[in-house]
Order: structure tokens, then C-alpha cells, then sequence
């Protein structure tokens, strides 16, 4: 056979191959508008038009105090402005019986006078939810996040890199090429350090399948552009996930627990809840899965986090177990710090300060109750008591027991932890915090690519703190991955 002939054999095959694929294609098309149509809905890349064109009205930077707060939502960006006394909330969703809501309102919170203003600018970011927004000096910056479309059969996940100018409330929009910028997703994580902020890890969803990613990201705030961070060559690197914490301390950024989806050779997906601890030297780009020893949160997932000088404080988070027919949540509303310096956890436990406890104690008794009185002394003092209470283990001083701490230092600790927590009040009605009745999107789907490193995914035991739900599957339309943030 010459040359020729088999040249016209292969663009053949190759032409028979291109048909497949776009029937396929075409298949799918119509498969999602035919679903589009039951639901009465257009197209989601319509539905985003349509909310630009809205946007597009406005011609001028208005600013006004609200008399009541914003609408309940979730998975927005809630940040402190730098030495303000404001926060600030972008985004977000919530959720109205069948149908999903997503904002791009923008509200600043004033803490001293408990004020919520609502800002509306020109030029404002399409709709969207668990996005990622840091704060550095008088601008705020976003990158990539979701929209969903009312009835959840569509996702659209942007890729954008926005920032805010807090001092005279502007959008703008920093344009990126595609090659050099992120690839579009949201649950990712960022922060920021030095001069640029860093991307890490989240996910993409297309309805049908679903990527995750481990990948590295750097923003120069000066040039303001993206770059790839490339990993330091034969190293472990953590695995595929979204929702994980990601904090830095000098030049090490610390990568901690997270969610994933895998799919098996037998075509199973196995959803992942993580427990493992990565540190990442930055300027080397050198991978280390730590040890994080101490008493640390029971496996979960989307906690929300702060730094306070060397310790990263985390709050609540969930823990989900689904199955084909329905999914049990268990959601938590304890607190944990973890020390960078020491890459050590401990509790934490709310307390009353001395100003709170004596107006309790005046407006009930008209005196000054001395027994539930707690200084700024003590609080500072919780870190240290639980650790040594730890320390005094010979346990986990012995290495061959792979640090895990006794029983009594355990107890020790807790109680440390626990000697200022504020008593129970008879007046107050009790909110546990843990009970979330909002629906929430789950990660539901085909999961695309392996995890590139080991995860330690030993479950820890269930928190007192928890409130378990169960959510079953009657919502057909959310047949499908989706990770909030």
C-alpha cells in the first residue's frame, strides 16, 4: 500500500472519529436543552447575559444604610477590611424551596456601630458563590467562584480575577490570558503572600463530570499578573481536593484536611473527607506531609478559618457519609487552633470576658459576680495549660506510639480548655449553632483524575458538638458533584 493510500486511510478513520464525537456531542446538547426546557429555564450562558445586562444599568456608585441585614446566604466572602472597622460580604447563595438564588451584592458591616451599608458599582462581577476573596491594604481581590441556575440543572464556572477598591468602592476587572491564568473553578483556597496571592487546590464541575485540582497558582500584586508555581521535581504532593484550610506563616504555607471525589476502575465514586497535613516551603516549592499531634477536630471538611499571629483558629465544618439513596451530614460548631510554630492543635472554648460577665452579673443580681469572672490572663493561658497537659504524657513523647496522646492527657487538656467556659444562662434561649437546615449543594457526580499523594484519612471520634442530619436524595436535579466552599 503507498503512501498515499494509507494518508487517505487515516484521515478516513480520523474523519469517522470527528463524526463520533460531534454526534455525541450534539446528543448531549440536546439532552441538556430538552432537560432545560421541563424545567422552563434558558440556557445558563443566557441567564448570565441576562444578569450582566441588569447589572449594566447602573451608571454610579451608590451607597446606603440598610435598616435590616442581608438575605441569608452561604458560601460568600466575609472578610475583615485592614484597619477598619468594617467587614466586608461579597456573593453567595441561598436556597427558596426548589429553587437557588445567587447574589453579587456587595454589604459593608460596621462593627462599632452595627451598621450594614449596601454598596451598588457599575462594573460589577457576574453572580457567583464559593469564590475565593482576600483583602491586601485598600483592595480587595476575587478569582473564579460558581453560578447556578435556578433549578440547579446548569453550573458555570468562572475563571475572572477582580479587585475592589475599598476606598472609593469600584470594580475592575484585570484581564488575564488564558494560558497564563488559572483554569476556572471554585472551592479553591488563596491567600496572600509577600506580594502575591496564592491559589490553591478546588474543582470544576461540568454536570457530567467533575476535575479536581492540586495545582499551584501566584498573582504578582504589582504586575498583576498569574503564574504556574511548578512543584520541586520527585516530591509527594498532597492529593486532589477542594474545602481544605490554607494558611501561611513566613515562608511555609500549610495545607490541612479538604473533600475529594475519585472514581474506581469499576466505575464507583468514592467521596473523600481528608485528615492530612501538608507544609509547603514557598520559595523552593518543596512539598512535607507533617505530624499534627495534639487534640485535633474529628475528620471534616469547610471549616471556616482566621490567623491570630502564629495560630490558624477554625470553627465548625461537616463531615458527610453519602451513600446511592441518601446522605447523612454531620455538622460541628467547636473551635480548634493549630500552632504553626509548634504544628500543634488544642480546643478552644468560649468564654466571658471580665466587662460581659460583671454587666450579666449586675443586670441579674445587681452585683458583681466574682465566680464567672475570667481575665484576658486566662485566655491566653488555654494554649499553654493544654499543651503541657499533653507533654506530661509519656505517650506521646514516645515515638514508637506515633505521638498520640493518653487518655488522662487528653482529659487534662480538655479540662484546661474548658476551666473558663461561660456557664449556662437560664434567660437565654440555647443555640447549639450545629444544626444547619439550609440545603446545601453536595458533591455528587463523576470525578475526574487520581490523587498524586498518600491521604491519613483515620476518622477521629465524633464531637459532642455535632448535630447529625440526614438529607436524602429527592432532588433529582442535583444529581451531580457539587462542592461549596
Amino acid at each position: 500500500m503507498g503512501k498515499r493510500d494509507k494518508k487517505k486511510k487515516r484521515d478516513k478513520k480520523l474523519g469517522v472519529a470527528k463524526e463520533k464525537a460531534e454526534t455525541r456531542a450534539d446528543k448531549a446538547a440536546k439532552k441538556t436543552s430538552k432537560k432545560n426546557k421541563d424545567n422552563d429555564e434558558d440556557d445558563i450562558e443566557a441567564l448570565i447575559a441576562a444578569f450582566k445586562k441588569k447589572d449594566a444599568e447602573k451608571v454610579a456608585v451608590t451607597d446606603q444604610v440598610r435598616t435590616d441585614p442581608p438575605a441569608p446566604r452561604m458560601n460568600g466572602s466575609f472578610l475583615a477590611v485592614p484597619n477598619k472597622d468594617d467587614l466586608i460580604m461579597f456573593g453567595g447563595e441561598s436556597f427558596e424551596e426548589d429553587r437557588v438564588i445567587v447574589y453579587n451584592d456587595l454589604y459593608r458591616y460596621n462593627t462599632k456601630k452595627g451598621e450594614w451599608r449596601e454598596i451598588a458599582s457599575p462594573n460589577t462581577p457576574g453572580r457567583r458563590c464559593s469564590h475565593q476573596a482576600v483583602c491586601v491594604k485598600n483592595m480587595m481581590y476575587i478569582f473564579g467562584g460558581e453560578f447556578t441556575s435556578p433549578s440547579q440543572s446548569q453550573f458555570y464556572h468562572y475563571r475572572d480575577t477582580w479587585k475592589f477598591n475599598l476606598e472609593t468602592n469600584q470594580w475592575t476587572e484585570i484581564q488575564q490570558a488564558k494560558a497564563t491564568a488559572p483554569p476556572a473553578r471554585s472551592g479553591h483556597r488563596m491567600i496572600v503572600w509577600k506580594r502575591k496571592l496564592i491559589l490553591f487546590g478546588g474543582f470544576y464541575d461540568l454536570g457530567t463530570e467533575v476535575r479536581y485540582y492540586n495545582d499551584l497558582w501566584a498573582f504578582d500584586l504589582d504586575s498583576e499578573k498569574w503564574s504556574r508555581m511548578e512543584n520541586k521535581a520527585n516530591m509527594f504532593v498532597p492529593s486532589l481536593r477542594s474545602r481544605c484550610l490554607l494558611s501561611v506563616q513566613g515562608d511555609y504555607l500549610y495545607v490541612m484536611r479538604g473533600y475529594s471525589l475519585d472514581k474506581k476502575a469499576d466505575g464507583a465514586v468514592k467521596a473523600t473527607t481528608h485528615s492530612d497535613a501538608w507544609s509547603l516551603h514557598l520559595p523552593s516549592c518543596a512539598w512535607e506531609r507533617i505530624k499534627t499531634p495534639g487534640i485535633s477536630p474529628s475528620t471534616r471538611s469547610g471549616m471556616a478559618s482566621i490567623v491570630d499571629k502564629s495560630r490558624i483558629i477554625v470553627f465548625g465544618g461537616v463531615y458527610d457519609e453519602e451513600s446511592e439513596t441518601n446522605m447523612k451530614s454531620v455538622f460541628y460548631n467547636d473551635m480548634f487552633a493549630f500552632n504553626m510554630d509548634s504544628r500543634r492543635w488544642f480546643p478552644l472554648a468560649l468564654h466571658a470576658s471580665a466587662k460581659s460577665s460583671e454587666k450579666k452579673s449586675k443586670k441579674k443580681t445587681g452585683k458583681k459576680d466574682t465566680e464567672n469572672e475570667e481575665t484576658e490572663e486566662d485566655s491566653q493561658n488555654i494554649e499553654e495549660d493544654a499543651i503541657a497537659a499533653i507533654e506530661q504524657s509519656e505517650e506521646f513523647n514516645d515515638d514508637k506510639n506515633t505521638e498520640r496522646i493518653s487518655a488522662a492527657a487528653e482529659s487534662a487538656a480538655i479540662a484546661a480548655a474548658q476551666s473558663i467556659v461561660l456557664p449556662d444562662d437560664d434567660d437565654d434561649d440555647d443555640d447549639d449553632g450545629g444544626d444547619d437546615s439550609r440545603r446545601r449543594g453536595r458533591e455528587k457526580g463523576k470525578a475526574k483524575g487520581e490523587d498524586d499523594g498518600d491521604d491519613d484519612d483515620d476518622d477521629d471520634d465524633e464531637d459532642e458538638g455535632a448535630t447529625e442530619k440526614k438529607a436524602k436524595g429527592k432532588n433529582k436535579g442535583k444529581d451531580k458533584a457539587k462542592d461549596k466552599g
